[in-house]
C-alpha cells in the first residue's frame, strides 16, 4: 500500500547516489485553454523550450546526467530549445560535458545544439524582473544544491530525478500537498525505481570520426597527442583495456581521511586485473591498459610509490599490510607502470608495452560525446568497465556486457553489508552461485571497494583490511576471466539486464512524461 505523507523536498535531496527515483511536481497555474496533448510525441513536438536545472555536485556526474536526459528527449522527438541553469562553481564541468569554451558569458547560447546556458545568479535576477518565460516543462537532477528550485523554475510541470537509496523492491513514496496557489502538488511516481534511463550513446566509430574531422575534435587530439595511438592499439588488439570513471578512485580531491580508501580502491582494481592476467587464458596475457578518465597522472604517481614502498606513511591505516602482501605476491612492482595521454612520450610507451605488463593511463577529462563513445566501447579486448554512479551505469547497462561498480563510501552505505541490493537488475541474476559471488563481491565491508568505518566520537577510523585479507581481488579477477566466455553466468546476466533495459515500459524519462502530459491536460 502506498504511504501518503507530507515530506520535505530538501530532506529527500540529500541522498548521495544517482540511482534515481522520479518525483513530478505540478505547479497550479491559470492555464490558457488549448487542445490537450494526444501523446508524449505530440507534447514534445509542441514545446518551444524546456528548462533544465543542474546541481553543483562534485565531479561530472550530475552535469552528465542532465546531458543524458536532454539527449534522450531529443531522441524521443523534441526539437525545441533547452535553457540550462547552472552554478558558476561547476562551470568547468558544464563546459567539459557540453563541449563549450572554457569560459563563457553569464548568458551564452550554443546555436548549433539550441541550448542557452544561464548562470544561476543571473537567472535569479532575470526571474525577479519577470524576464523568464513560463513554459510547460522543466526538470532537475542531482545530489547537491540545485541551480533553481521548484518555485523559481517557472514551469507548469517539473520533474525531479532524485537520487535513490534503498532496495529496488521498495515502493516509491507518493506525496500529495495541499492544492493552493502557493504550494505545488507532488506525486512520487510509483514504480519509477524499477525503471532505467535509456540514454543515446555515440558509437566508437562516430567518436573517432569526431576526433578526426570536427574542429573541436582535432583540438582535443592535439591536446592529447597519445590518444590516436591508444585508439589504434585498441583497434589492432595490441592490449586489453579496463576503462574507469568514478570519484571513488580519485585521490587528489578526496581529502586526507578518504585518500587511503581511494588508493585501496584503485589498487584492488589493478590487483584484480593482474590476477586475471596471470590466471586467465592466453588472450588475457596481453598488456592491460587501465585507463582512468580524470587528470590522473599525479594520483598514478602516488599509486606507483605505494606499490614500491614498504610503509605508506600517512596512508598506513588498517589494511595497508594486507594490501602490500597482495602487491608482492602479484609482483605488481615488476609489472605496473604509469603514463599520461597528454604526454607525447606516451606514444612510445603504448607502442612498446609488453605482455604481462599493466599500464595505468591518465586519460584526462573529455567532452561527453567523446567520453561516451570510448568508455562504452565493447570490442573483445575491452574488459569490464568500472563505474561509480548512475550516469555511467545508465550507459553501460545498455551494452549487454559486464561491468563493475566501485561505489561511494558514505552515509547509508557506511557499514551496510548488503550494498548489492540497491543495484537495479540484481534480481535478474538467475544463477545461484553467481548471486552469492556478487553478494560477496559487493559486500560493503569485505568486498570490492569495501571498508569498515568506526567512530570514537571525535573522528572516523577507516579499515580496509577485510577486502585484502579475503582476497576479494581474486574474485574480481575471476569474473574478468569469466567475461571471456559469452556463455558464462556472469556474461549472461548482463545480456538479461540489457533486455530489461530495452523494454519500452522501463524507460524512466518516458514514464515521467506520461504523468507530465496527464497533468498538463488536466490544467486545460
Amino acid at each position: 500500500m502506498n504511504n501518503i505523507n507530507t515530506i520535505s523536498f530538501k530532506r529527500l535531496a540529500i541522498n548521495l547516489l544517482a540511482i534515481l527515483t522520479v518525483a513530478l511536481v505540478f505547479l497550479p497555474v491559470s492555464h490558457a485553454k488549448s487542445a490537450p496533448y494526444s501523446s508524449i510525441e505530440d507534447f514534445l513536438q509542441k514545446q518551444r523550450l524546456i528548462r533544465v536545472c543542474i546541481s553543483n555536485g562534485p565531479g561530472f556526474g550530475d552535469q552528465a546526467s542532465a546531458f543524458n536526459v536532454m539527449s534522450h528527449l531529443r531522441q524521443l522527438g523534441y526539437q525545441g530549445n533547452f535553457e540550462v541553469i547552472y552554478d558558476k562553481w561547476v562551470m568547468n564541468a558544464v563546459s567539459t560535458v557540453f563541449n563549450l569554451p572554457a569560459t563563457i558569458p553569464e548568458v551564452y547560447t550554443d546555436e548549433i545544439n539550441h541550448i542557452k546556458f544561464i548562470e544561476k545568479n543571473t537567472y535569479s535576477k532575470l526571474f525577479d524582473n519577470h524576464q523568464i518565460e513560463r513554459v510547460d516543462f522543466g526538470f532537475n537532477l542531482g545530489k547537491s544544491q540545485l541551480a533553481c528550485e521548484i518555485e523559481d523554475a517557472n514551469t507548469n510541470t517539473f520533474a525531479d530525478f532524485m537520487p535513490y537509496f534503498g532496495n529496488t523492491n521498495d515502493e516509491t513514496l507518493i506525496t500529495t500537498l495541499t492544492q493552493d496557489q502557493e504550494r505545488p502538488t507532488e506525486i512520487w511516481q510509483d514504480g519509477s525505481a524499477r525503471k532505467y534511463f535509456i540514454i543515446p550513446v555515440p558509437s566508437y566509430e562516430e567518436t573517432k570520426q569526431f576526433l578526426q574531422n570536427d574542429p573541436k575534435g582535432k583540438a582535443l587530439s592535439l591536446q592529447k597527442p597519445a590518444l590516436k595511438t591508444f585508439l589504434n592499439g585498441i583497434d589492432n588488439q595490441l592490449y586489453n583495456v579496463i576503462f574507469i570513471y568514478g570519484y571513488t578512485v580519485k585521490l587528489d580531491t578526496a581529502g586526507h581521511y578518504n585518500l587511503p580508501i581511494m588508493a585501496s580502491n584503485i589498487l584492488q582494481t589493478i590487483a584484480g586485473a593482474r590476477y586475471a592476467q596471470l590466471m586467465g587464458p592466453a588472450d588475457l596475457k596481453k598488456p592491460i591498459v587501465i585507463a582512468v578518465f580524470y587528470n590522473y597522472i599525479n594520483d598514478a604517481k602516488t599509486i606507483l610509490q605505494l606499490i614500491h614502498s614498504k610503509h605508506w606513511g600517512d596512508l598506513e591505516i588498517a589494511g595497508a599490510v594486507d594490501a602490500r602482501a597482495a602487491i608482492h605476491q602479484l609482483k605488481l612492482e615488476e609489472s605496473v607502470s604509469i603514463a599520461d595521454i597528454e604526454d607525447p612520450a606516451t606514444i612510445t610507451t603504448l607502442q612498446t608495452v609488453k605482455p604481462g605488463q599493466i599500464l595505468l593511463l591518465s586519460m584526462g577529462t573529455m567532452p561527453k560525446n567523446v567520453f561516451d563513445g570510448i568508455y562504452n566501447y565493447t570490442a573483445d579486448n575491452i574488459l569490464p568497465q568500472v563505474h561509480e554512479g548512475a550516469g555511467t551505469f545508465s550507459t553501460l547497462m545498455q551494452t549487454g556486457r559486464p561491468h563493475f561498480e566501485c561505489a561511494a563510501r558514505s552515509g547509508v552505505f557506511a557499514n551496510d553489508t548488503e550494498r548489492y541490493e540497491w543495484t537495479p537488475g540484481f534480481d535478474l541474476v538467475s544463477d545461484p552461485l553467481l548471486k552469492v559471488t556478487l553478494q560477496q563481491l559487493y559486500n560493503q565491508q569485505a568486498g570490492y571497494c569495501g571498508l569498515i568505518i568506526s567512530d570514537d566520537g571525535q573522528h572516523e577510523q577507516y579499515d580496509f583490511s577485510l577486502p585484502w585479507k579475503q582476497r576479494t581481488y581474486q574474485t574480481l579477477g575471476q569474473l574478468i576471466i569469466d567475461t571471456k566466455d559469452k556463455n558464462s553466468a556472469f556474461s549472461k546476466y548482463f545480456v538479461d539486464l540489457q533486455r530489461d533495459v530495452q523494454n519500452p515500459e522501463n524507460d524512466r524519462v518516458r514514464y515521467a512524461l506520461e504523468e507530465v502530459v496527464k497533468q498538463l491536460n488536466k490544467m486545460q
